[in-house]
C-alpha cells in the first residue's frame, strides 16, 4: 500500500497488482512543489520590492511563458505523415495544456537543427526505431529524449472489421520498403488485436493507385487497408470505395499519462 501511495503500483479491484511503467513518484512531485513554493515566495518578495502588483506580475509572467513556448518548442510529436502528426500533436497539446510541435520522419533532422530547444520527442512504438535512428543521425541523442506511446485501434475501425463475414480476407498494403523490412510480420499486431473476429490478414506491397485498383478486381474481394502516405495520393473515388480504408488509431490514455510524467509535466496544486 505504501508503494501504491508512492505512485509506483497500480491496484484495481478484481485485477492483478501491476508495476506502473515510468512514473514520477508522489514524493518527488511533493519535493518539486516544495521547491516551487520557495521560488515563488522569493520571487514575489522581489516583486513587492519593485512595487509591482502581484496579480499584474502573474499575468505578465504567463504572457512571457506563452511567448517563450512559441519560440522555444520543447516537445515534438513524430510520425510518418504530417496530417497524422498534426492531429496527434494537437490532441496531446490539448490534454497536457502546452504546445506540441508536429514533425515527420523524413524531415526530422531539419526540425531538430532549427534550434537547441527540443528536449522531448514523442512517437508511437511502431515508429520508435526509425525515429531513434533519425535523432542519432542528426547528432541529437544526448539532447533529445525519445518517449514512445501506445496507439490503439479506434472503435469504428474495429466495427468495420466486425461487419465482415467470418474468414474474410483483409489485405494490408504497405510501402515496398516496409514490406521488404517486415514482410508478413507487419500483420502480427492486427492478428493479435482482432483475434476474436476471425478474419485473415495478409500483407502486400503497393506504391501507386493502380496497385489498389488491381487488388479491387481480385476474385478474393478483400477489405483493403492502405498505409497513410499512399492514401493521401488516392482519388476520392477510390477512397470512397466500400472495401477500401486506412488504419484508424487513437492514443492510449494511460500510455499518454506515462509519457507526461517522463516529460516532466506534473500536476501541481491550484
Amino acid at each position: 500500500m505504501e508503494l501504491k501511495d508512492q505512485g509506483l503500483l497500480e491496484i484495481k479491484q478484481g485485477r492483478r497488482i501491476s508495476v506502473r511503467d515510468v512514473v514520477v513518484p508522489i514524493t518527488e512531485t511533493k519535493q518539486r512543489v516544495k521547491e516551487l513554493n520557495l521560488l515563488i515566495k522569493q520571487t514575489l518578495g522581489r516583486v513587492r520590492q519593485l512595487k509591482i502588483n502581484e496579480i499584474v506580475f502573474g499575468r505578465y509572467l504567463l504572457s512571457q511563458a506563452l511567448e517563450s513556448s512559441r519560440d522555444n518548442n520543447q516537445l515534438v510529436f513524430i510520425d510518418a505523415n504530417m496530417h497524422i502528426a498534426s492531429e496527434r500533436a494537437k490532441e496531446i497539446s490539448h490534454f497536457w495544456g502546452i504546445p506540441v510541435v508536429p514533425a515527420v520522419l523524413h524531415n526530422l533532422r531539419a526540425v531538430l537543427t532549427e534550434g537547441d530547444f527540443i528536449r522531448y520527442a514523442i512517437t508511437p512504438y511502431h515508429r520508435l526505431e526509425r525515429a531513434a535512428e533519425e535523432i542519432k543521425q542528426a547528432g541529437f541523442t544526448k539532447q533529445v529524449e525519445i518517449i514512445p506511446i501506445q496507439v490503439t485501434f479506434r472503435p469504428d475501425f474495429r466495427q468495420k472489421l466486425l461487419s465482415l463475414k467470418p474468414n474474410s480476407p483483409v489485405w494490408l498494403f504497405t510501402h515496398p520498403d516496409e514490406f521488404d523490412k517486415n514482410g508478413q510480420s507487419f500483420a502480427d499486431s492486427y492478428e493479435e488485436a482482432f483475434a476474436d473476429i476471425g478474419v485473415h490478414f495478409l500483407v502486400k506491397q503497393a506504391s501507386t493507385e493502380a496497385d489498389i485498383l488491381k487488388a479491387l478486381r481480385s476474385p478474393a474481394k478483400p477489405l483493403i487497408i492502405i498505409y497513410t502516405e499512399l492514401w493521401d495520393t488516392l482519388s476520392q473515388k477510390t477512397k470512397n470505395h466500400l472495401m477500401v480504408m486506412r488504419p484508424q488509431y487513437e492514443i492510449d490514455k494511460f500510455s499518454l499519462e506515462i509519457a507526461k510524467a517522463r516529460a516532466g509535466i506534473v500536476t501541481l496544486p491550484e
